[in-house]
């Protein structure tokens, strides 16, 4: 056995069911692993205030949710970091699975281009909201000019 071996602790993860079971127990007990699911299955994130955020093409699947979420909970560290907000259901479903196991956590966001049209504001409005300065997104900048010919 080498040396990186014998330092290198495994991973063991439960089976899809097994975590498929957990994201459904931590949405019934978190609103907003709750709403981020409910945006899955009906391709669009609906704020309490009823404002709503069409995922379109940025979604993820159900099983990488419970994936994220597993590894999210037994994760150690007390900084997690996304790079890219997308329509921001890495980030729900990370702040979500934190707060439920009670440690302590700060989950920062760098997207400096973000989506057209102002897509996914109405979850970062929601995710502000929600986990307060658990949640810091920044490097957001105005979108590129634009270069004649491509």
């Amino acid at each position: 056995m080498s040396q990186f071996e014998e330092l290198t602790p495994v991973l063991e993860l439960p089976p899809i069911a097994a975590l498929s079971s957990m994201l459904g127990e931590l949405a019934a007990r978190c609103e907003a692993a709750a709403r981020c699911l409910q945006a899955v299955e009906t391709g669009t994130f609906t704020h309490p205030d009823g404002r709503t955020d069409p995922l379109e093409d940025v979604r993820l699947t159900p099983n990488q949710i419970a994936l994220l979420a597993h590894l999210a909970s037994v994760c150690p560290t007390e900084l997690s970091i996304d790079v890219g907000f997308g329509m921001g259901s890495s980030a729900t479903t990370i702040l979500s699975a934190r707060r439920s196991v009670g440690k302590p956590f700060e989950h920062r966001v760098y997207d400096p281009w973000g989506l057209p049209n102002q897509r996914g504001k109405v979850v970062e409005s929601f995710l502000a909201q929600e986990f307060g300065d658990r949640f810091v997104r920044g490097g957001t900048r105005p979108s590129p000019p634009a270069v004649p010919g491509f």
